[in-house]
């Protein structure tokens, strides 16, 4: 959740300092994350990456406060599946 906070901010700042506008930049960034995963270590990845999910990311949608909110819950939900599987 962190990371996804710190990520947005550096894209923030990379935007301010291009022409880019955010949309541009978000392709940039996806372009350039497809360029340097190793497609034969990490294949999900590289699969993940080649699906354009990244593309279709939409800067509108790309808050951090939601990004760290679907963290959080994610987060909760696992630590709740672990206490769950305990009592079993």
């Amino acid at each position: 959740m962190r990371e996804a906070f710190v990520t947005a901010r550096q894209l923030e700042h990379a935007m301010s300092a291009t022409d880019l506008d955010p949309a541009g930049a978000l392709h940039d960034y996806s372009r350039n994350l497809r360029a340097l995963v190793d497609r034969e270590r990490l294949p999900d990845m590289a699969a993940l990456l080649d699906s354009g999910l990244f593309d279709a990311v939409q800067p509108a949608e790309a808050d951090p406060d939601s990004d760290f909110a679907f963290g959080l819950d994610l987060v909760l939900d696992g630590v709740a599946a672990t206490i769950a599987a305990a009592g079993r």
